[in-house]
C-alpha cells in the first residue's frame, strides 16, 4: 500500500475513533461510518481536486449521506466536524499527490462514483 493511502486510512480511523458514541449505536455502525466517510470524501474531492460529479451522482450522494447520518444518529455538529476533519486531512495530502488524476485516489473516486450510477 502506498504511503499516502496508508496515512489517510490511519487518519480516517482516528477521526472515527474520536466521534462521539450515542446510546443507540447500530450494530453495523463501523460499516455505515465508512460509507459516510467515503461519501464525504467524494464531495470534498469535487472541490479540492476538481474531480467531476454529475448532478445525478451529487443527488445520490446527498440522499445517501442524509440516510447514513440518520442511521448513525449524528447531530449536524457531529457530521460537520467529521466532514471538516476529512477535508483537512485531504488538504494536507494534496501536495503528496492525492489529486493526481492518474493516482490511487482518482481511481477509487471513479470506482465509488460508478457504484452510485448516474
Amino acid at each position: 500500500m502506498r504511503r499516502i493511502e496508508y496515512a489517510f486510512l490511519v487518519a480516517a480511523g482516528l477521526v472515527f475513533a474520536a466521534m462521539p458514541v450515542h446510546a443507540q449505536v447500530p450494530p453495523d455502525a463501523p460499516q455505515l461510518r465508512e460509507q459516510l466517510q467515503t461519501l464525504y470524501m467524494l464531495e470534498i474531492s469535487q472541490d479540492l481536486c476538481k474531480f467531476e460529479i454529475s448532478d445525478d451522482q451529487q443527488d445520490a450522494i446527498g440522499r445517501q449521506t442524509d440516510d447514513l447520518e440518520k442511521k448513525l444518529d449524528m447531530s449536524e455538529e457531529d457530521s460537520n466536524r467529521l466532514y471538516q476533519q476529512l477535508e483537512n486531512e485531504m488538504k494536507s495530502q494534496k501536495a503528496g499527490g492525492l489529486c493526481n488524476p492518474k493516482g490511487a485516489w482518482a481511481k477509487t473516486f471513479k470506482d465509488e462514483l460508478a457504484k452510485l450510477g448516474g
